[in-house]
């Protein structure tokens, strides 16, 4: 059996409240209905450590996340330079421009390194068609941003948002839009001072096109891993990058956007220099009277209790915290230093705060536990395991298996663990390790051994013996609420896909933009010739219903979209639901 994989982005959160608020920043989210904005325009992948601002007594984890940037920049985003003595001695490469040698660089680096590309997953396309035609179309290529911009449409192919071009270095002009999608309509959320009369509109076409045709014109252009993951890449960076606009056929010949609103009234909106200091957003003043639980502590977990309904939320934001994060030190042999090291023993472990959270839920004789991971970007999924520990024993949870394809690349980048993990795959298969297939990254069997194969007891927990909950007594017994969301990714879609394939509570809010079987962890890559960089998967995370591998999307059991009206309102229709039902 082959595998079709159908189809981490660092957010920085600030609170912003008023009616029409100036947001100085060029990477911009707003008017959501928890009224925390992400700084995700022309930001696209993650790092281990997010870096959230803090308000009051927060002051000095924040000071720990920004201390511990540096080296997280380095260990993650710091791309290693790919290079191939074969495909360097090749006539090709010789004679080619530089944007024909970094493209065979390219189409190399995919086919040893990236799961697609391997003998037990159907590959998307055929690489020697693509590298042929790929190589012929470059020799015309005469600067970077063309070169980049073709790579990417090339790996938009792949259905694996965490495979893409690093392009937001070359931007140096945006359009000055930020809209809202409700599920039907499309509205304005944010804009420059000049055309703020139209925030809040429902907006009807841009240059004399309607607004869906418009947003479907992008499918080419970039990385995604389903319909709703284009469209959330589309409205939150595509849209306002106004180079994404020149192969478009109605491209106005000035190079501005005719926006013209449900009302008939219109903004002609102008590119303007990147980063933009000065937004101006549409967001109605907070009212905590309202349907509303979200809090505004830029925290990777927190707590609260209801116990006049018996009601305990975790807010789940990040799947980041100081355990893991010093094993991803560790595996990358990053060396901290005693200020590095201080700031990072001031961020939390989540072990320790799901011990005590669950503690105070059984004492309180809490009945319902809502776990909200809307706007976790993902992290570390040791994270949501320790979680779903919690929730079912530990001998009875079916797992995601994660399949690692080792490559010259992976050892290059991960030198500490690459060994630790070929060294089990060897152990396990008479010594052999074949680059052209996958192994479990926990038991080192390959994938082809384990079809039809359900992982054993023992290897459950294997990473994480003293972190999970063993004990039956801690176990919560009650309903359990999940709320995703489209900016709920990566390792945050995991622990969703696997509550939903363990029957583990129920699961409310929007589509996933994350497909439940995926590719990623990603290696951070540079091409010599031309200083191109991007990221590229290395894993496949198969979902424990491994039979619906063809499912694109996690639909939740109760869809629930927030409209624009209630987003004015500053209304949760996710926590209104969970008030109605328990």
């Amino acid at each position: 059996m082959k595998f079709q994989v159908s189809g981490r982005k660092r957010r920085f959160k600030f609170q912003v409240e008023g009616q029409k608020t100036k947001v100085k920043g060029q990477r911009l989210k707003v008017c959501h209905p928890n009224g925390i904005f992400h700084f995700s325009l022309l930001t696209f992948h993650s790092t281990p450590l997010a870096l959230w601002r803090g308000v009051g007594g927060e002051a000095f984890l924040l000071l720990a996340f920004f201390l511990l940037s540096a080296v997280t920049l380095r260990a993650q985003l710091t791309p290693m330079v790919y290079t191939h003595a074969g495909v360097e001695a090749s006539e090709e490469y010789q004679k080619g421009n530089k944007y024909q040698k970094d493209f065979l660089l390219m189409v190399k680096l995919l086919e040893t390194t990236h799961p697609a590309f391997t003998d037990v997953v159907r590959e998307p396309f055929k690489l020697s068609a693509i590298s042929n035609k790929g190589y012929k179309h470059l020799s015309r290529c005469t600067n970077d941003l063309s070169f980049q911009i073709y790579l990417e449409s090339i790996l938009s192919k792949l259905s694996d948002g965490h495979t893409a071009v690093n392009i937001q270095n070359n931007v140096t002009s945006i359009y000055p839009l930020s809209t809202y999608f409700d599920g039907k309509d499309y509205y304005l959320q944010g804009t420059a001072k000049p055309y703020k009369d139209g925030l809040g509109k429902k907006i009807k076409t841009i240059n004399g096109v309607k607004i869906q045709k418009v947003v479907d014109s992008f499918k080419n252009d970039f990385s995604y891993e389903n319909e709703v993951g284009y469209q959330r890449q589309v409205l939150k960076n595509y849209l306002a990058i106004p180079f994404y606009w020149n192969n478009k056929p109605f491209k106005r010949p000035d190079n501005t956007l005719l926006v013209t609103f449900s009302d008939s009234t219109t903004i002609q909106v102008s590119a303007v220099p990147a980063p933009f200091q000065a937004w101006e957003v549409y967001q109605p003043k907070q009212n905590r009277s309202l349907m509303q639980v979200r809090s505004k502590q830029n925290v990777p977990f927190s707590k609260q209790f209801y116990e006049n309904r018996s009601i305990a939320y975790l807010q789940f934001n990040q799947c980041t915290d100081q355990y893991t994060l010093r094993k991803t030190y560790q595996d990358q042999g990053i060396q901290l230093t005693q200020q590095q090291d201080s700031a990072l023993s001031l961020v939390p472990n989540f072990h320790e705060f799901l011990r005590d959270f669950f503690r105070e839920a059984k004492e309180k004789k809490i009945k319902t536990l809502v776990v909200d991971v809307r706007h976790n970007s993902g992290g570390n999924s040791e994270l949501c395991l320790q979680l779903l520990s919690y929730l079912r024993p530990n001998s009875l949870l079916t797992t995601n298996r994660t399949y690692i394809r080792c490559s010259a690349f992976y050892e290059k980048y991960y030198q500490e663990a690459s060994r630790k993990v070929e060294r089990n795959i060897r152990t396990q298969n008479s010594g052999e390790l074949n680059p052209n297939t996958l192994y479990n990254a926990a038991t080192g069997k390959s994938l082809e051994d384990e079809m039809g194969w359900r992982e054993s007891k023992s290897s459950r927990g294997r990473f994480l013996p003293n972190l999970i909950n063993h004990s039956v007594d801690s176990l919560f017994v009650g309903d359990v609420i999940f709320i995703q969301d489209e900016d709920t990714y990566s390792s945050a879609g995991m622990l969703i896909t696997m509550a939903y394939d363990n029957h583990i509570g129920i699961v409310i809010g929007g589509p996933s933009s994350y497909n439940a079987t995926s590719y990623g962890d990603i290696l951070s890559w540079s091409l010599p010739n031309t200083q191109t960089t991007g990221t590229i998967s290395h894993k496949l995370f198969l979902r424990p219903n491994y039979m619906d591998y063809n499912d694109i999307q996690l639909q939740p059991d109760e869809v629930i979209i927030p409209s624009w009206e209630e987003v004015c309102k500053d209304f949760d229709p996710c926590w209104s639901w969970v008030l109605k039902n328990f």
